[in-house]
């Protein structure tokens, strides 16, 4: 599905907002309701489990830890918060971060600088994911999962009452990256499945990439931290990682923007500027393009929209600045 990027927003230009969680909505609201008026900040609150505030809870109905897959239900597994409407309601998939390996469905939908909560204002009814966690599983165990929640929630439907021709997903940092991955593959259906979940279609209406990584082979070695999560996602190593033929292969599949293509969904593509950088100053004399800084560096934002931009694809960066920081 294809969006036109709204008129005064020009998809070339770069984008820099202290408010991410809005931006993000707006990216929604674009892709899945058309343009709509923004809730005000100050109805960004935070979402507990079970507990919604007053002007909600007749209109939310609240489903918790359901199972959408059988390979390890301890993992995989799903919150889903439906918007009761007359009308099948769009819906936004939270992915949760944690650098592949740790990390839970519930951790960051629930933080009030999110927009979730204006979400369910709007009418667009939120499901939060879980899935396998490395090193106990390696790529492609996350991506697998991730296509899996989306295939089950477009099962779902009738039964739920959302419409399956407006699934939009966002995450942060690893479930950015898992968020970019499912957007911008090719459709993972399988129609001849016995499965009716595996028949189901896994493409997104729109996706939000948040400071997540997109090339796996840019990566700064002196960043230990990083080493280790890329390592543990793969499954090799931190002195295999990009050296051996087979992590290279594993390491090219997992990479989101190996997949770019003129039918992707429109992006919004959030990158975290360094200290006392300028939002509309040249972003290469900000940055080296020759290696990769970490896993929030805004080079992220910066590579796939280049890539989206070579093949016509909607986009729109959001540039976010210190001291700011993400919850």
């Amino acid at each position: 599905m294809k969006v036109a990027i709204q008129p005064g927003s020009p998809m070339e230009k770069r984008r820099y907002s202290r408010n991410s969680g809005r931006a993000i909505l707006r990216l929604v609201c674009l892709g899945l309701l058309g343009t709509v008026a923004v809730a005000p900040a100050k109805e960004n609150k935070p979402l507990a489990v079970r507990v919604i505030p007053p002007d909600l809870r007749s209109k939310v109905e609240i489903r918790l830890n359901l199972i959408y897959g059988d390979v390890d239900p301890e993992f995989q597994r799903l919150d889903a918060y439906l918007v009761k409407s007359e009308r099948p309601t769009p819906v936004l998939v939270h992915i949760h971060g944690g650098g592949w390996y740790s990390g839970n469905k519930s951790e960051a939908v629930f933080k009030e600088t999110k927009p979730y909560l204006a979400c369910l204002r709007a009418g667009i009814s939120v499901v939060s994911i879980q899935y396998r966690l490395a090193p106990k599983y390696a790529y492609p165990a996350q991506v697998e999962d991730t296509v899996r929640a989306v295939q089950y929630i477009r099962q779902q439907a009738q039964e739920w009452k959302i419409d399956p021709a407006r699934i939009a997903a966002t995450g942060f940092s690893a479930g950015a990256h898992l968020t970019a991955w499912v957007a911008l593959h090719d459709d993972l259906a399988e129609p001849r499945s016995e499965d009716p979940i595996r028949r189901q279609s896994s493409r997104l209406s729109a996706f939000v990439l948040d400071q997540g990584p997109v090339d796996l082979t840019r990566y700064d070695e002196r960043s230990e931290a990083m080493n280790s999560a890329l390592s543990k996602l793969v499954g090799c190593t931190p002195q295999e990682y990009n050296v051996t033929e087979e992590s290279r292969r594993i390491i090219g599949l997992a990479s989101p923007i190996t997949y770019v293509s003129p039918d992707d969904p429109p992006g919004l593509l959030i990158g975290r500027l360094r200290e006392n950088a300028d939002p509309n100053g040249e972003i290469p004399k900000l940055f080296q393009f020759s290696s990769y800084f970490g896993p929030h560096s805004i080079w992220n934002a910066e590579l796939l929209a280049r890539a989206m931009q070579k093949h016509k694809v909607p986009y729109e960066r959001c540039y976010r600045a210190p001291p700011e920081t993400h919850p």
